[in-house]
């Protein structure tokens, strides 16, 4: 037996029925200033490389790619992108912040 019946639930509305929740017109959550912002190029595969993760993660991180070849052509392919991410972001007119 389900808990939440999605059978006569109209498949556009969603999984859950968030048209329920009551609006406020004030936000709820609170985002201070001093949570650190991580570049996505952060991520747990570059800090395996630099060893945030431990040696053993360090170790296994170059063999990762390697595994099945579909996966070490698509290793090369997106390094060659990382260099167009690099730089500065682009505001709304789209010219470089800062």
């Amino acid at each position: 037996m389900k808990l939440f019946s999605r059978r006569k639930r109209k498949l556009h509305m969603g999984k859950y029925p968030m048209e329920k929740l009551k609006r406020v017109p004030k936000t709820t959550t609170f985002i201070s200033d001093n949570v650190p912002r991580v570049p996505k190029r952060a991520n747990f595969f570059n800090r395996a490389a630099l060893g945030d993760l431990g040696d053993k993660a360090k170790r296994e991180r170059p063999r990762f790619v390697g595994k099945l070849p579909f996966a070490r052509s698509m290793g090369r392919v997106c390094q060659a992108h990382l260099p167009m991410h690099k730089g500065e972001p682009l505001d709304d007119e789209g010219t470089a912040a800062g």
